[in-house]
């Protein structure tokens, strides 16, 4: 009589299982690496409108006769003007500009995960860097 034994014995099973979770270990790192960097690009992004819109808003606001304007900040507590942007709302900042040359002078913007501190800022190009400790933006004053 032939003995036809179907399946797998529990030496190769353990063997699989051990080369799955070598592979999880490492796959899932880089993974959440790669989502970690697509939300830092994204908070980038966002910074660079903000810094745009600012600087929009504030010529505008110098053009028209009585709304000259110094600073932008949206910080609970604040009497400065706020920007009107859309899906901003988890971001905090607080945008003070150079009244004698018309440029953004300081930029500092945060949101739960990241934060950017610039205090001296020329361009748009100046808003790459990240602070993944994440300084929050609590007053709108530059110390």
């Amino acid at each position: 009589m032939k003995n036809n034994k179907k399946g797998f014995t529990l030496i190769e099973l353990l063997a699989v299982i051990a080369i799955l979770a070598i592979l999880v270990v490492l796959a899932v790192p880089a993974i959440l690496n790669l989502f970690n960097d697509s939300r830092r690009n994204a908070f980038v992004t966002q910074a660079q409108t903000v810094y745009k819109a600012a600087e929009e808003e504030y010529l505008t606001k110098q053009i028209t006769p009585g709304e000259a304007i110094t600073a932008f900040c949206n910080v609970s507590g604040s009497s400065e003007a706020t920007l009107t942007l859309e899906g901003t709302n988890d971001l905090t900042y607080s945008i003070i500009f150079d009244t004698t040359t018309g440029k953004i002078s300081k930029f500092k913007i945060s949101n739960a995960n990241f934060s950017i501190t610039k205090n001296t800022i020329s361009s748009i190009s100046d808003i790459t860097a990240v602070d993944n400790s994440r300084t929050a933006v609590s007053a709108c004053s530059f110390d």
